[in-house]
């Protein structure tokens, strides 16, 4: 409320309110909403609980149709209006993810794991093939150690 008051034209402000919302986003992901939904402290799991079991034995208001080629899962969970809202904001926000969100994340994490903390210098062609080397290897890895584990003589080998 301090920060509020404080006039609009007061760089403070709009410091303390761009951090706040930098901030507040981070904490719109799906994982942490649902870690506060099933925190024993809040007790909030039991409401979700109760409304998984209702979603399960498609009682209401759960038992809406659902038309393929009209709907989409986002809109199905929208239309839920009784509270708690929990089962379907968790839902809602689940298929607000994008999926190739999931692939970007996985792929700054591999490079930060090349790069290590030592922030090597490594040019960008030399970083670029390296995790192309590294996805290639984690995508047909059961093809390429096909052979591990395997007792063969060095003339097979």
């Amino acid at each position: 409320m301090a920060i509020n008051n404080l006039s609009d034209i007061n760089s403070f402000k709009i410091s303390a309110i761009r951090i706040f919302n930098q901030h507040y986003e981070e904490f719109l992901h799906p994982l942490y909403i649902l870690a506060y939904y099933i925190h024993p402290e809040y007790r909030e799991g039991e409401k979700l609980v109760a409304q998984l079991r209702r979603f399960e034995a498609r009682w209401p208001p759960f038992n809406l149709p659902y038309v393929t080629g009209m709907d989409i899962p986002k809109l199905w969970w929208s239309s839920f209006k009784n509270q708690p809202r929990h089962l379907a904001e968790l839902a809602h926000r689940i298929f607000s993810i994008n999926p190739t969100q999931a692939v970007r994340e996985r792929n700054f994490s591999t490079l930060k794991w090349i790069l290590g903390d030592r922030r090597m210098g490594l040019g960008l062609n030399k970083l670029e093939g390296m995790a192309k080397i590294r996805q290639y290897y984690m995508t047909n890895i059961r093809r390429e150690l096909s052979f591990f584990g395997k007792e063969l003589t060095e003339k097979n080998l």
